[in-house]
């Protein structure tokens, strides 16, 4: 996963879908993002794989920045891979976007 200097980032689930059902099962293995987006996951043996995130532990507000996942990955026998890279990023709503609701406000609040 991509650092991409936000807050919120760390607890992330991250996991190898053996089965390709979409959902992270008991013996697959997974890995918690850290406090700077990096995880680390051993793949039981060298064949393909599907990464994916479990989108539960997504924090609010963070939307998917890459367009690779499910990311399919081939890793050597004993490789430590380090290329399954992808970025989530916060929402952020430019000031000028929350107008029309300050200006309601204030409008309501003169009318009283």
């Amino acid at each position: 996963m991509q650092d991409t200097g936000e807050p919120g980032m760390s607890g992330i689930t991250i996991y190898l879908d053996l089965n390709a059902n979409e959902i992270l099962d008991a013996g697959e293995p997974f890995s918690a993002t850290d406090e700077t987006g990096q995880y680390a996951i051993v793949a039981p043996s060298a064949v393909n794989y599907m990464i994916r995130v479990d989108t539960p532990t997504i924090p609010a507000g963070f939307f998917l920045t890459t367009s690779n996942l499910p990311l399919n990955v081939t890793p050597a026998a004993g490789e430590d891979y380090k290329n399954a890279d992808f970025g989530y990023q916060q929402q952020k709503f430019p000031w000028w976007s929350l107008w029309p609701a300050v200006m309601q406000a204030v409008q309501e609040n003169n009318e009283q």
